[in-house]
């Protein structure tokens, strides 16, 4: 990195430093991680006064370091919270079942002593976390104090500079520092050039896409031909062979990574460009909004929907007012239901009006949907009423997302019934105040009789697609006993006399959830083990003979094998006819149910990061709602919870 350019803005540092880390809310740390804070003034400090190419490089490097240190806090702590909530309720039902059997004593106790471990883990996780995250702001809050005080020559400087570490340096952590930097730089244009910049990024990942399936299906080639090999030679495979799987291993690999990190530099660009923009001057963001308003018209691969998030997120009045004026014109579903999540996460009031009445009747469920969802978010009085009468009329998931939402904002816990909602509103309309959020019961399964409910998890849909994990593991006990995390090298806990298997289980729960599918109801079933298959090629519509047939696969269901969830995932897309971009074509899913009991352990990526990214990508525009069911200790909790919670589904553990 080009270190000249920037010597102005790290002279201005210092001062803008002990400013912001004056103001920030002090925090109960341990001292080693609490002194970070303070190191890292000492090393701006120490690199001005050196005034050398070295000290200023530890500068730069340790803001790089930062924003590594910040996302990896985060993720673990995010991990390590999961993890402990999982293993406290194994220790629960322990607990519960040790009057009636002594001989969980000792895994009681060993588990006991984990979960104490793990809380500690827990503790420093959350510290480093709480400690990391003001680090990047007190750097960041630094940076734009004294690109405030910097020439315009000089700040055109710091961006080239940026800029160049943007576009070659090899580092994907250093090129989302130098993303962000210009976020928080600004400048004239940088929120157009940024924009450009994550378009070009969404066209280079949708070619590594276009590619990626052959590099996949080479390297599966080679592992058959070893594998072939192997069982020929017993056991030898010849050096040629085996470079060549390492080759296209490593290629397929490395396209999956590029396509994960470069959708994660696209979305650091919106965050950047919507921060750039609103410090931009007057004249030259009416400019901006101009140009980005013209880059929807041949934006693709992703950038028209973040785009407009750009524009949405903007701490600027004239931009929200521009993505207010856009979205009145707007015809594509996705892109509406994009713009209404996003005002209404940045309390747009103005919206309210419209949510009740044009976009809560649109013609597209995914616009009705993100209207009812704004409407919670927003906490608005007036979307009760409304989205009692649109309730009235609705059908399949749309009864489900509106009684949801209903329960959100006002506290009730209430089936998807017009009628009772009605009497209810009569009565509580005068003085009506909304409740506190996270107050309804996200989680209901009511004494209705119609709809699909799969361990406890309730929808009105009739388009579904169940996701089923039949891995050996399904084999053991549902209860936890001795292995409450199927340990690999202990004795599993198979299922004694009266207890019954998670496969058991689980095709208990499905032939129930199926009964909730009316004769015209459109689904399939996609089973994962190492391999991935479907009960039906295409999707399936439900009627008599589909019942008895789909009844009869399910009882013959057996398990063996390892646990391929991103293959059964990217089949479930498949099957629901999505493809990565901006517009919306109706889906004919709108619900997937994800069942699991461990972590993945095979397939071409088992990274919960990598898994979660492509979801996000496959489903960005297409608003299908996850649910996720983990049933034993060694669910990925992490994975599982995310994996619902950023598509709009439930959770469960069992």
């Amino acid at each position: 990195m080009a270190l000249a350019p920037l010597l102005p803005l790290l002279a201005a540092l210092a001062a803008p430093l002990e400013a912001v880390a004056a103001s920030a809310p002090p925090r109960p740390l341990a001292a080693p991680v609490a002194d970070e804070l303070e190191d890292a003034r000492a090393l701006v400090a120490a690199a001005l006064e050196a005034g050398n190419a070295k000290g200023l490089g530890e500068v730069l490097a340790a803001h790089v370091g930062a924003l590594a240190a910040r996302d990896q806090a985060v993720a673990d702590a995010r991990r390590l919270e999961r993890e402990l909530e999982n293993r406290r309720r194994v220790l629960r039902g322990l607990e519960l079942r040790l009057a009636q059997d002594t001989s969980l004593e000792d895994v009681v106790e060993r588990t006991q002593r984990e979960v104490e471990l793990l809380q500690v883990d827990v503790k420093l996780a959350v510290e480093r976390r709480s400690v990391a995250t003001p680090v990047l702001e007190v750097l960041e809050a630094g940076i734009e104090q004294a690109a405030e005080a910097m020439g315009a020559s000089q700040r055109r400087a710091v961006q080239r500079t940026l800029q160049a570490d943007v576009d070659k340096h090899p580092d994907w952590t250093v090129r989302r520092a130098a993303v962000r930097a210009l976020g928080v730089v600004g400048g004239q244009g940088t929120a157009v050039s940024l924009q450009k910049l994550m378009a070009e990024l969404l066209a280079e990942r949708a070619k590594l896409l276009r590619r990626l399936p052959r590099a996949e299906a080479d390297a599966l080639e080679l592992e058959a031909r070893m594998q072939e090999e192997a069982n020929q030679t017993g056991g030898r495979v010849g050096v040629g062979t085996r470079e060549q799987y390492d080759r296209a291993r490593a290629e397929a690999a490395t396209m999956r990574t590029a396509c994960v990190q470069i959708a994660r530099l696209a979305d650091d660009c919106v965050d950047a460009a919507a921060a750039a923009l609103g410090r931009e001057s007057a004249e030259t963001r009416a400019r901006s909004i101009t140009d980005l308003l013209r880059a929807l018209n041949r934006a693709k691969d992703g950038a028209r929907l973040r785009t407009l998030e750009v524009l949405a997120r903007a701490a600027d009045d004239e931009a929200r007012a521009a993505a207010r004026l856009h979205l009145a014109g707007e015809k594509d579903p996705a892109a509406i239901a994009t713009l209404l999540r996003t005002l209404a996460r940045l309390g747009d009031a103005a919206l309210v009006d419209d949510l009740c009445g044009r976009w809560l009747e649109h013609e597209a469920w995914i616009v009705r949907a993100a209207a009812s969802e704004a409407l919670a978010v927003l906490r608005a009085p007036a979307g009760v009423p409304a989205m009692i009468a649109r309730l009235a009329v609705a059908e399949g998931r749309e009864r489900t997302d509106l009684a949801q939402r209903l329960r959100e904002l006002t506290g009730q816990r209430m089936r998807a019934d017009a009628a009772l909602w009605e009497r209810w509103w009569k009565d509580a309309e005068d003085g009506f105040q909304p409740a506190p959020p996270e107050a309804g019961d996200p989680l209901l399964e009511d004494a209705e009789t119609e709809g699909v409910t799969f361990f406890g998890i309730r929808t009105d849909s009739q388009r579904v697609l169940f996701v089923l994990d039949v891995s050996g593991s399904m084999n053991w006990s549902l209860v936890v006993r001795d292995n409450p995390y199927d340990d690999p090298g202990k004795t599993p806990d198979l299922p004694r006399a009266g207890e019954m298997s998670r496969l058991a289980a689980a095709k208990q729960d499905l032939l129930k959830a199926l009964a909730g599918l009316r004769d015209g109801a459109v689904f399939n079933v996609v089973l994962y083990a190492s391999d991935v298959w479907t009960w039906e090629k295409g999707l399936a519509e439900m009627d008599a003979k589909v019942r008895g047939e789909v009844k009869g696969f399910v009882e013959r269901l057996t398990a063996v094998g390892g646990t391929n969830l991103f293959g059964a995932l990217r089949e479930a897309f498949e099957l629901a006819g999505t493809r990565i971009g901006d517009d919306w074509r109706e889906p004919p899913i709108d619900t997937i149910f994800v069942l699991t009991d461990g972590k993945p352990s095979v397939g071409t990526t088992i990274d919960p990061d990598e898994i979660l990214s492509h979801v996000r990508e496959w489903n960005r525009a297409a608003g299908i709602t996850i649910h996720a069911i983990g049933l034993s200790g060694a669910q990925d909790a992490y994975l599982l919870e995310n994996l619902a919670l950023q598509n709009g589904g439930k959770y469960v553990a069992r």
